[in-house]
């Protein structure tokens, strides 16, 4: 699943990179450029957590016990 998700990311970052290269305005062009930066960064750490066991891990709020009228009697 995080594979597929850092795929999404490079995707973004690819989009961006093409729209820079077509950019007239070279403050258009830098803003896309930076936000290739921030997908394929994404793409990185998503890669960089599956490589070291960290995907899909969320902490768990504890459980809480469940109230009932027979318990309360």
């Amino acid at each position: 699943m995080l594979v597929a998700r850092s795929d999404f990311f490079r995707k973004h970052a690819a989009e961006c990179y093409a729209a820079a290269q077509t950019a007239k305005d070279a403050a258009i062009k830098q803003a896309y450029l930076e936000l290739a930066q921030g997908w394929r960064l994404l793409a990185d750490q998503i890669d960089s957590f599956a490589s070291h066991g960290l995907a899909g891990r969320r902490k768990r709020r504890p459980a809480t016990p469940r109230h009932s009228r027979e318990t309360e009697r």
